[in-house]
């Protein structure tokens, strides 16, 4: 093998190199667990990603960069469930254009290096998965936490003390009076549970599904729109409405 061909060779080799090398895309790749708190955990650094201090994976131009938010919900009114925010690559057929389908889990893919780097606020919203309820709590029981921007008549949205957390579902107010105390808690209930028309006129909620105790009930108020639940009472308005079918009902048979 003479010279010129060993050289052609070798460029041939060079070449299909440079194409392997080429064939690839460079994704985040790290999870972390949001949930209606004040604080978050984010050991990975992936809220916020960065080429410095966040994994990544190389993967074949095949695939693609993507966001993922997969919703798990629970019956607690005071711990209603959690987002598991994940950036990886995967199949583009794996992603979707409209989360609305499956809401509960929702991946969206991107184009292009490091592309995945959209935050969990940014991707909830531009997928309409959510919205913003207030958090808090007040309370007049010796030894609960307590927010005084949160009380009953002096509810203050500004307060250090009261947050907003993002909701896949319904804002909430719960409502207890019990040995001439008053207890009101403010959140998100993750897909409205809790918020059916049974335990809304009738039942309440019990204490325990709320914070633990066992020997009163919660009025429970849910509502739908930014930071809506800045009430502490079902309104006659609304108590209307969900008494409106058992109305109707009496006047057939009647």
């Amino acid at each position: 093998m003479n010279l010129r061909i060993q050289l052609s060779f070798l460029a041939l080799m060079l070449l299909g190199s440079l194409w392997v090398v080429s064939a690839q895309v460079e994704c985040y790749s790290c999870s972390y667990t949001y949930r209606d708190e004040e604080t978050e955990s984010d050991n990975s650094n992936c809220k916020t990603p960065t080429q410095a201090d966040t994994s990544t994976t190389t993967c074949p131009t095949t695939s693609s960069c993507y966001v993922q938010s997969s919703i798990s919900s629970s019956s607690s009114v005071r711990f209603p469930g959690s987002i598991t925010y994940t950036r990886g690559c995967g199949d583009p057929d794996d992603c979707v254009t409209d989360c609305r389908k499956d809401p509960r889990d929702c991946r969206k893919c991107c184009t292009g290096e490091r592309c995945n780097t959209a935050t969990l606020q940014s991707h909830l919203s531009d997928n309409a998965l959510t919205n913003t309820c207030h958090r808090c709590q007040y309370s007049e029981v010796p030894g609960t936490r307590s927010d005084t921007g949160c009380a009953q008549g002096s509810f203050d949205a500004s307060s250090a003390q009261v947050y907003s957390v993002e909701c896949p579902g319904l804002c909430y107010s719960a409502t207890a009076r019990f040995d001439g105390v008053q207890d009101i808690i403010r959140g998100c209930l993750y897909h409205g549970n809790q918020c059916s028309y049974d335990k809304l006129v009738y039942s309440g909620i019990p204490a325990s599904v709320v914070d633990g105790r066992d020997d009163v009930k919660y009025d429970l108020s849910c509502c739908i729109g930014d930071n809506c639940n800045t009430a502490t009472a079902l309104s006659v308005g609304l108590v209307a409405v969900l008494l409106s079918p058992v109305l109707s009902l009496i006047v057939v048979y009647m």
